[in-house]
């Protein structure tokens, strides 16, 4: 979690052998807070992502309870990791869709880095998950039966679409 200084060099020859040489120092950064503490809200059930997992036996996976309350809301943080991505995390836990399950997470992998997309609304955004596939379909998370799930998207409609707030 530390920046990586570096300095990149392009080099460029023509038909005789000549070249060209440019430098540029360049950096990766550490991963980055964004927007202080947050909490994930679903516009069109009027819902809060808890910190509560729910294992769905018929299913087999593990789904995230929702709340209409606020103070129920899991309070995140949201980091940027170096490739792009986004993690969020709630109490040293990183929010975790591998395509099947979506819970909190000990351990920090590629099923827990996300890409917000702008959706139609305002505020909006549907929230891919990075690395997470079924069947080679890119997989999002979703609003289903009551629960914070992952399905690919067919039709963006408001159970894909989620508003990061102020958890203040």
């Amino acid at each position: 979690n530390v920046d990586i200084y570096y300095t990149l060099t392009a080099t460029l020859y023509n038909d005789d052998g000549e070249s060209v040489s440019v430098s540029f120092d360049r950096t990766i950064p550490a991963d980055k807070e964004f927007r202080g503490n947050i909490v994930i809200y679903n516009p069109a059930e009027e819902q809060y992502v808890t910190g509560f997992t729910y294992f769905n036996s018929d299913a087999g996976r593990s789904e995230q309870l929702l709340s209409a309350y606020k103070g129920e809301a899991a309070v995140m943080k949201m980091i940027e990791n170096s490739d792009g991505t986004f993690s969020f995390i709630a109490n040293e836990h990183y929010l975790y869709c591998d395509g099947n399950s979506v819970k909190f997470s000990s351990t920090r992998d590629d099923y827990t880095k996300f890409v917000l997309e702008k959706a139609d609304d305002a505020n909006g955004h549907f929230i891919k998950c990075a690395y997470a596939n079924y069947y080679g379909k890119p997989q999002y998370l979703e609003v289903y039966g009551g629960n914070l799930t992952c399905y690919g998207m067919d039709i963006a409609s408001g159970a894909y679409i989620f508003e990061l707030r102020s958890a203040e």
